[in-house]
């Protein structure tokens, strides 16, 4: 089910259940509102359009999504993908700030676990064509732009350890998601993988440059054939940066440190 995109205040708020009556009513509203809005383009050539992803290790404090959208806008990002969001249910809430988040995650009365967002400006609301919650892993959002139309797929993969089962899953529903956008538009997918790919890009030479960071792990494999079969790039291994720039993980120690969070243009 697509969803499309809401043009008033009216929110579905984290763990709130609607009446039946009442559901259908801001239903029938946002329907009406939606025919009669007027869909913006502001994304262009001549434009910088900032696109971020971060995984913000829950949200359930009732401070932290405003403190998000304040340094979403503090860094002038247009699409902010968000990963371990641990929000339930699916919905389109407006902060207060001017931020609007877009959301995925288990249903309301699961354990509060992984959860998926994309945060936009009210500049990139504008462009919002359709969104759709397809996993508590994995959000779609569809963009109108000058060039062409923009998919942006926000996931947050299982981690290493995670059962097999669990893995295959997970990227035989992003598989299928690929499968849908159009070879004319432009896919974006980012988000947290939990992967790592290496600097060694043999039998990926396509797919992904040298100045990736440590070695590749059986994530990383899931990834790199995800992406040779769908034409991506993994863009954060094309060009050479400074070490302290690659990183994207630590742990608590300060020890180990890892690339894990990427953007993969096609």
């Amino acid at each position: 089910m697509l969803l499309p995109r809401q043009s008033h205040d009216q929110t579905r708020a984290l763990g709130v259940k609607y009446p039946h009556a009442l559901k259908q009513q801001i239903t029938e509203t946002l329907t009406k509102d939606n025919q009669t809005d007027t869909m913006v383009t502001t994304f262009s050539t001549k434009t910088r359009t900032r696109i971020g992803c971060w995984n913000v290790k829950t949200m359930m404090e009732i401070t932290t999504l405003a403190q998000i959208d304040k340094e979403r806008n503090t860094y002038h990002i247009e699409i902010l993908g968000l990963s371990d969001t641990q929000w339930n249910g699916s919905g389109e809430h407006r902060i207060p700030q001017g931020g609007i988040l877009l959301y995925s995650g288990k249903p309301i009365n699961d354990k509060h676990e992984s959860g998926v967002g994309i945060l936009l400006s009210p500049k990139a609301h504008k462009s919002l064509i359709e969104w759709k919650p397809i996993l508590d892993r994995i959000i779609m959002a569809r963009f109108l732009t000058k060039l062409r139309k923009l998919v942006v797929i926000q996931c947050y993969a299982p981690t290493e350890q995670a059962v097999t089962e669990e893995k295959d899953a997970f990227y035989e529903t992003l598989e299928n998601t690929l499968r849908n956008v159009k070879r004319s538009e432009i896919t974006m997918v980012m988000g947290d993988l939990n992967a790592k790919v290496g600097a060694d890009n043999k039998n990926f030479e396509h797919t992904m440059g040298r100045h990736g960071l440590g070695t590749m792990n059986e994530n990383g494999e899931r990834f790199a054939e995800l992406c040779s079969n769908n034409n991506l790039v993994i863009g954060g291994t094309l060009f050479p940066h400074k070490q302290i720039h690659k990183v994207t993980w630590g742990s608590p120690n300060q020890t180990t440190q890892n690339q894990i969070d990427r953007k993969r243009p096609a």
